[in-house]
């Protein structure tokens, strides 16, 4: 592996810069994600084996942190990602705007296995496999303040009212109006935090 990855310098230096464990690991990429992201605020804490792919596309706030084994992928298609202030995202997350736009608030927290995702496939011809007839792209905003519990999916085309918290487990298909308390599959109301 290390042989085929020499071929190509940039990559094997992602390799390297995402595996390197630790303190050195998370100040390394403290100095050098700054200058490959398209914004970049302070203090931004980025834990070992975090895959980020087209750091050109991803804005991120001061105080930002994400824990291992988390995907930050943007780019293609003009999908981009945009991360407020005080931001915590857990292990295991998927942030999917690879495909249509994701823009997370201030104060917001992602627990572990939370998957945001702006794009489904499309499905109405029958004549064709669905894996070929493309995406309808859309977008998800998670406005400030928000907590988005454990294992959570978030679908295109919602918005997260300001307050609220998501429960575990939950699939939000439809926007939260603020200080909801939502829950379940598909994600409903439980009560106002107000």
């Amino acid at each position: 592996m290390i042989k085929s990855l020499l071929k190509y310098p940039y990559e094997l230096f992602l390799w390297i810069l995402q595996k390197l464990p630790g303190i050195l690991g998370i100040k390394v990429r403290k100095l050098v994600y700054p200058k490959m992201l398209k914004g970049c605020g302070a203090n931004i804490h980025i834990a070992e084996n975090v895959f980020i792919n087209k750091f050109q596309s991803i804005t991120i706030g001061n105080d930002f942190s994400v824990n291992r084994y988390s995907t930050l992928l943007a780019g293609i298609n003009d999908g981009e990602l945009f991360i407020g202030n005080n931001c915590y995202i857990g292990c295991f997350c998927i942030i999917s705007s690879h495909r249509g736009t994701v823009r997370i608030g201030n104060n917001v927290m992602l627990a572990n296995g939370v998957l945001l995702e702006p794009a489904n496939h499309r499905f109405d011809d029958l004549t064709k496999p669905m894996r070929l007839q493309g995406h309808n792209v859309g977008s998800i905003i998670i406005e400030d303040d928000v907590w988005i519990g454990d294992n959570c999916v978030i679908l295109k085309d919602v918005k997260i009212g300001r307050g609220s918290v998501v429960g575990a487990g939950s699939v939000v298909t439809k926007d939260v109006e603020p200080y909801s308390i939502i829950g379940g599959v598909p994600a409903k109301l439980i009560k106002k935090r107000i």
